[in-house]
């Protein structure tokens, strides 16, 4: 990655719902459920691009806290794609009350159980969540998994964008997965939001937290198409590592960016395109000791495997004019089956096109060498694994 270019994170309105606003805000009444008018602040007035939803409407729920965890309420409205919204409270029989409020949105599970206000006045509230694996939508982003958060001291609320959002473009097809992991930075899992002027961050606190370096986004990309995944923001000292994975569960090539970033919440981070390429495979060299194995001016390949390797043939090359030959296997190797061939045979076949075989032969990383035994039996009895050494 060459660049990183970042922009404001525009949260701008599709539609007006004026009807829902009021002239003037009148402090709550005592006893009453309160209606509230919420909006987006000012301070996001750039859009993503027109098919991103930055308003508020009928699909939305937001979760309000006056002070006392126990109290906090489920609000809906009924505006659709609005700038302003009216939003009154899920459960008429509830009675929810008080002077000053927390509003946190989306309304997702783990927000309602885990996110609580204690009516502190540094007007933090506690133990946000952002979802570590988020859904891909084309042109926006998930909207379960981006927060945002609101103080009031009457019955407006203005909601403040709590993370920063990373946007890549796709140039592959049969991408799956696009995850961004840091060494040194938590970006998804609890955090708390200061609500106070610009608004800031902390994701450690007292009590048990999850905490994630990785943010992902899953789902089936489409090449060509824009996509965003939503982070808490934070100091990357170390910078970030970009990962992709396609539908055959493969992780292509890594991108690395080395560089210190600052994520910063209510900004858009463009990391360019993304695209599928092959991970290098690694690979370490493994001996055969084939003694008389290798008489008759033999020929030997082998059929190889294992859980994380592509099965394949490979062919041994005979080194100088000894009985030892060597050949190059992809790390993770877990299997070998060996092949003595005549000069005239074909070579990669598994019929009867071949004088001997070794038979299904365990082998691991850490082995590096097979010595033949003499035992001219056809299994496995005729081959030692061990350690390679002149």
């Amino acid at each position: 990655m060459k660049r990183i270019i970042t922009s404001t994170l525009l949260l701008s309105a599709l539609a007006l719902f004026s009807a829902c606003q009021k002239s003037e805000q009148q402090a709550p009444a005592k006893g009453e459920s309160i209606v509230f008018t919420a909006s987006f602040a000012p301070e996001t007035k750039t859009v993503i691009d027109e098919t991103v939803k930055n308003s508020l409407g009928n699909q939305d729920a937001i979760r309000i806290f006056n002070g006392n965890p126990s109290e906090a309420q489920e609000y809906v409205t009924t505006a659709v794609k609005a700038a302003t919204a009216e939003f009154t409270i899920k459960n008429p029989e509830a009675k929810f009350t008080g002077t000053n409020f927390i509003a946190v949105c989306p309304n997702t599970n783990r927000l309602a159980t885990e996110a609580w206000w204690n009516g502190s006045v540094d007007k933090t509230i506690d133990k946000l969540y952002l979802k570590p694996q988020q859904t891909a939508k084309a042109g926006t982003y998930d909207p379960e998994g981006h927060v945002a958060v609101a103080y009031t001291e009457n019955t407006t609320l203005e909601f403040k964008n709590a993370c920063a959002l990373l946007k890549f473009t796709i140039k592959s097809n049969n991408i799956k997965e696009v995850c961004v992991y840091s060494t040194d930075a938590v970006l998804s899992g609890n955090f708390n939001f200061n609500t106070e002027g610009e608004g800031s961050i902390t994701t450690t606190a007292i009590g048990k937290y999850e905490t994630n370096n990785y943010v992902k986004v899953v789902g089936d990309f489409k090449n060509g198409q824009t996509y965003y995944m939503s982070c808490i923001p934070g100091k990357l000292a170390n910078g970030f590592t970009l990962e992709v994975v396609n539908d055959k569960a493969a992780k292509g090539k890594d991108k690395v960016y080395t560089k210190e970033i600052e994520l910063k919440r209510n900004k858009i981070y463009d990391l360019g395109d993304v695209k599928y390429e092959e991970r290098p495979v690694e690979t370490r060299t493994f001996y055969l000791k084939a003694g008389n194995w290798a008489n008759d001016d033999a020929v030997i390949d082998a059929w190889i495997w294992g859980a994380s390797i592509t099965d394949q043939w490979v062919d041994f090359e005979k080194i100088g004019k000894t009985t030892e030959f060597k050949a190059e296997l992809p790390k993770g190797t877990t299997g070998i089956k060996l092949y003595r061939r005549s000069p005239k045979h074909k070579t990669h076949e598994f019929d009867n096109n071949h004088w001997n075989t070794s038979g299904d032969l365990t082998i691991t990383d850490a082995n590096d060498c097979l010595t033949f035994k003499n035992n001219w039996k056809e299994g496995t009895e005729g081959w030692e694994v061990g350690n390679y050494s002149k």
